[in-house]
């Protein structure tokens, strides 16, 4: 699932969408890093109208993925390319 969140002018954070979302069979037999990283993946692209021209923070608690991108390694290149789509899209 996902939330977002807004921040107000003295910095109070609000929820102003949210949604949970069940994978399919194929899905929940990926990695857990490869789940988290389709989640983020799929809530930016779902919500980019939301998001266009914003400051956008992530807050993950999976440290794989930060590895994931620094460190490429072709067995995550699926995942990587799941990135650039996003960010090119």
């Amino acid at each position: 699932g996902w939330v977002i969140n807004q921040a107000d002018s003295d910095g109070s954070q609000y929820s102003i969408r949210l949604r949970v979302k069940v994978l399919n069979e194929r899905k929940r037999g990926y990695a857990q890093v490869n789940r988290e990283l389709l989640g983020i993946m799929s809530t930016v692209k779902e919500n980019k109208d939301y998001l266009i021209n914003t400051k956008v923070m992530i807050e993950r608690y999976c440290i794989p993925i930060l590895g994931m991108i620094s460190r490429c390694a072709m067995r995550d290149l699926a995942m990587l390319k799941w990135i650039a789509y996003q960010v090119y899209e």
